[in-house]
């Protein structure tokens, strides 16, 4: 029991630190825009659809293929910051709308050019290890290091790069930043391409877990969503601690009872957590 406990946390782990690269992005475009993005599902899925065609009929390396998959998603993002969500800055509800109809967009994108096909990309490292008697998959060692590797150098370049500290300027407030000299319309720009390009290293990762369809990025934005709500709406903190919480409850719901909960649980917390703790986990990082 006790190598079983063991396997369900390591699991938990690895998810939670997939599920904390989407959610901090949704969380950063929350912050900065006061926007829930509901296209960053979508966005999630056509890096996995990109990478699949790169390393599939392009025949690059998966690693070519995953890099340059981000890279796209990530100019993505920009072209879709600029001409479909900059226009629309100051109504929020258009904006909501906007989102949800970029999704559509690009689920229908995926669909028309790969058809109704379920993928996966291939596993990149092979092997496995023996520790306190639980078998752990080596390349599931190597997403959940670096996947916290990358979340920790987001947020050192947030707290300690004059640009990471213009994006927390905007996200406290605009027109001060903008009177101090910080370009608003771009910093805007770079932190939806940041969270797009996040959501793109989740969805390549995820993709070698769990099989992807045209529609499967609905579903990763219904988590991280959940997890973003959870944590508190526009705090990276809370984010990555729901995360971790988030993936910590699927692993075990999914051992004990079924994986086919995962999307009922997320929810109840939801509503757990919020009628204890309104503010969301990011009410404990402040005082009172």
């Amino acid at each position: 029991m006790f190598a079983i406990i063991l396997q369900l946390i390591f699991n938990g782990l690895m998810l939670g630190s997939l599920y904390a690269l989407a959610a901090v992005g949704l969380s950063l475009i929350f912050g900065i825009m006061g926007v829930v993005n509901l296209s960053h599902g979508s966005q999630l899925a056509m890096a996995v659809f990109i990478s699949f065609w790169l390393y599939s009929w392009l025949r690059c390396d998966i690693i070519t293929a995953a890099v340059l998959s981000v890279l796209l998603v990530f100019l993505i993002g920009l072209f879709i910051e600029r001409v479909a969500i900059y226009p629309f800055r100051a109504e929020e509800m258009k904006l909501i709308v906007m989102t949800f109809g970029l999704g559509k967009i690009l689920e229908q994108i995926i669909y028309l050019i790969w058809g109704p096909i379920y993928i996966t990309t291939p596993i990149y490292i092979s092997g496995s290890i023996d520790l306190f008697g639980v078998t752990l998959v080596i390349y599931r060692v190597f997403l959940l290091i670096f996947s916290i590797a990358l979340i920790l150098l987001l947020w050192i370049f947030i707290q300690r790069f004059k640009l990471g500290k213009a994006i927390r300027a905007v996200a406290q407030d605009e027109e001060a930043a903008a009177i101090y000299g910080v370009n608003v319309r771009w910093i805007r720009t770079l932190t939806f391409a940041i969270a797009s390009a996040l959501a793109a290293v989740a969805g390549v990762f995820l993709s070698s877990i769990f099989m992807f369809q045209s529609a499967s990025g609905w579903e990763y934005l219904s988590i991280a969503l959940s997890i973003t709500i959870v944590g508190g709406l526009g705090d990276i903190r809370g984010a990555i601690v729901a995360s971790f919480i988030m993936g910590l409850v699927e692993s075990c719901i999914g051992y004990f009872i079924s994986p086919l909960w995962r999307a009922t649980v997320y929810f109840v917390l939801i509503i757990i957590i919020l009628t204890i703790k309104p503010s969301g986990i990011s009410g404990l990082f402040r005082r009172g």
